[in-house]
């Protein structure tokens, strides 16, 4: 089975995700299937860099 991979769409575009809804528009992690290699042939979406994990704020006690 494929590795998940970051995916963000075209700007401007809402490209449906196939278990229901829009992949969201700042990126998803997808498994890269055939439904997916299609929408980066037609360049609805492109890979993309993920978004670092906020760091937990340091309490101050």
């Amino acid at each position: 089975m494929s590795q998940p991979v970051f995916l963000v769409p075209a700007e401007g575009l809402k490209v449906r995700h196939p278990l229901g809804g829009h992949l969201k528009s700042e990126g998803d992690f997808v498994v890269l299937d055939s439904y997916w290699r299609r929408r980066m042939a037609d360049a609805s979406v492109k890979p993309g860099t993920p978004p670092k994990a906020a760091k937990p704020a340091a309490s101050k006690e």
